[in-house]
């Protein structure tokens, strides 16, 4: 939703929870059933950087990522197309094998 195009924040929130109130009806008819946490996909957007991404946000989005552990890391899209090459000797580390992040400094290397 972008508020220009609704026409201001006021409308925007009432778009909002219209969206909501619809989204929380629909959802409320799935079945739920107990699953693995390791079943699960985790999606990363940046939502812009400030001088404290790196220190907080950051760190905090790879932890709330990491519980299902190492075997689902690499499930984990992230949606920050530039920020991965300036720390892709962090994302290496973390890959599922050394084949995988030998793949990802290549990529870097060809971007």
């Amino acid at each position: 939703m972008e508020i220009q195009e609704i026409g201001g924040t006021r409308k925007t929130v009432e778009a909002g929870v219209a969206f909501v109130r619809e989204a929380l009806a629909e959802a409320n008819n799935v079945k739920r059933e107990p699953v693995s946490a390791s079943e699960l996909t985790v999606a990363l957007q940046c939502g812009g950087s400030d001088g404290y991404s790196g220190v907080s946000a950051n760190p905090a989005l790879g932890a709330a990522s990491d519980p299902a552990g190492p075997a689902r890391r690499h499930r984990d899209p992230v949606g920050d197309a530039l920020r991965p090459m300036a720390q892709s000797h962090l994302l290496t580390r973390r890959a599922v094998s050394r084949e995988v992040g030998e793949k990802l400094v290549a990529l870097m290397r060809w971007w």
